[in-house]
């Protein structure tokens, strides 16, 4: 967005789109070893509808606030080598997801518990084995995997890392500096490719109008659960009910994107089962159940 000609005005003038301000206190230091008198921050409270406005005029991409997971997987080796999470390198894990968090991804850390240890080994992590990374990632329940190491050697590190992401393999440049600039950079590049992955249009039309079946709704509060599910998703515009005929419902939905990635937030929520098509002339109707998961 930055790079974006029709964005630059806006960043110069980023004043005109807040609402509010307010000085806090924080819980702890920015970082874990600053001074207490490092503890207070400027809270800045932005026009959510104005900067939506903006980027949808600019036919900009909006990454939406229903972002998956992305699990850490880094190796450090200061002489020798462990796996990083809170308790191993509680430095080198904040600075990780503070970037992250500063880029609105969420991050899982390994436990390092026994069951971490019997499935991974650090030389898996180093040596980039991606089968036993994947396997011992799926107990955290994200596809979306950055894995890292760091050779230190006295001020500077040399660092290189991979993000897998949905079966794709995607490498950054092997980077060589303080490790306190490379981490933050590996977070960048993870949210930058997970952005362009996940970001949707915001001018609607970008994608198409496509229809779904949802079958094994009795009662009200099923409806709204199933309506409410679909308003949630970034990807779609818009909602409107188009039918019910005795437990099945079906809605019409404006989609952002292409349907695969409709399909896949379905699968991906686990609350539905896929029905087969009611007819060969359905076009684009797809078909589900919802799941009894009480």
């Amino acid at each position: 967005v930055a790079n974006e000609p029709s964005m630059y005005d806006a960043l110069q003038n980023a004043q005109r789109y807040v609402l509010g301000f307010s000085y806090g206190k924080y819980e702890k230091p920015y970082y874990s070893d600053a001074p207490a008198e490092f503890n207070y921050g400027l809270n800045l409270k932005f026009d959510e509808m104005a900067i939506h406005r903006l980027l949808r005029d600019a036919e900009l991409p909006v990454w939406g606030a229903d972002r998956a997971s992305l699990m850490v997987w880094w190796v450090l080796d200061q002489g020798e080598r462990e796996i990083i999470n809170v308790e191993t390198a509680p430095r080198i894990q904040e600075i990780i997801a503070r970037q992250a968090s500063l880029r609105g991804v969420p991050t899982i850390f390994p436990l390092l518990d026994l069951q971490d240890n019997a499935s991974i080994e650090v030389r898996d992590i180093w040596g980039f084995f991606f089968d036993s990374v994947e396997k011992a990632s799926l107990r955290y329940g994200t596809k979306n995997i950055l894995v890292g190491r760091s050779f230190v050697r006295g001020e500077l590190a040399e660092s290189k890392w991979v993000l897998l992401s949905q079966g794709d393999i995607i490498w950054g440049e092997k980077t060589k500096g303080e490790l306190a600039n490379v981490l933050p950079s590996a977070i960048e590049f993870a949210a930058d490719s997970l952005a362009a992955r996940y970001a949707v249009s915001s001018v609607f039309g970008g994608g198409s109008l496509t229809h779904v079946t949802i079958h094994g709704v009795s009662n009200l509060d099923q409806f709204a659960e199933v309506e409410q599910f679909f308003k949630q998703l970034d990807i779609i515009e818009q909602v409107s009910l188009s039918g019910i005929e005795d437990d099945r419902v079906v809605f019409e939905l404006a989609l952002r994107t292409d349907i695969d990635r409709l399909k896949k937030a379905i699968s991906d929520s686990r609350k539905y089962s896929q029905e087969p098509l009611l007819s060969d002339d359905s076009g684009t109707m797809m078909n589900y159940r919802l799941l009894d998961l009480n």
